[in-house]
């Protein structure tokens, strides 16, 4: 899928249709790390977000990938969260997507009650049921 179809696919997604999102390649060289950040951790992707106008800039050194484009957009859909946070749901949002119907609805039913009862894991198994398409990374 190109940078534009991801962009929007997550911006739908997230309930950001109001946003305009652009990205910007920017080379290795304009990235400086500190001296104990290891080779496989020196790469750059961040979003530049303007609260007012509703924009954002994802600039990154190397291909978007999808998980890039989750990632940024839960910065502009939760701004006051911090990343630690935002690594949490980006993953949880990734994982979920690579599994099957199948292993979903068991994912669902195994969840601790805490986070949810009975009666709302059989309501979002229902509601899945009903739904020909997910959202899914391709």
């Amino acid at each position: 899928m190109s940078k534009p179809g991801l962009i929007y696919k997550w911006q739908y997604n997230f309930q950001l249709t109001e946003w305009k999102f652009l990205t910007q390649e920017i080379l290795p060289e304009q990235v400086v790390y500190n001296n104990d950040c290891p080779d496989k951790d020196k790469y750059f992707v961040g979003i530049e977000i303007d609260q007012q106008n509703k924009t954002g800039t994802i600039y990154h050194d190397r291909e978007l990938t999808e998980a890039d484009v989750i990632h940024e957009l839960l910065h502009v859909k939760y701004p006051n969260k911090n990343e630690a946070w935002v690594n949490k749901i980006e993953n949880l949002i990734v994982n979920i997507n690579k599994m099957d119907k199948e292993e979903l609805i068991e994912w669902i039913y195994n969840l601790p009650l805490q986070v949810l009862t009975d009666e709302l894991k059989d309501d979002i198994v229902e509601k899945l049921e009903e739904c020909e398409n997910f959202i899914r990374i391709t």
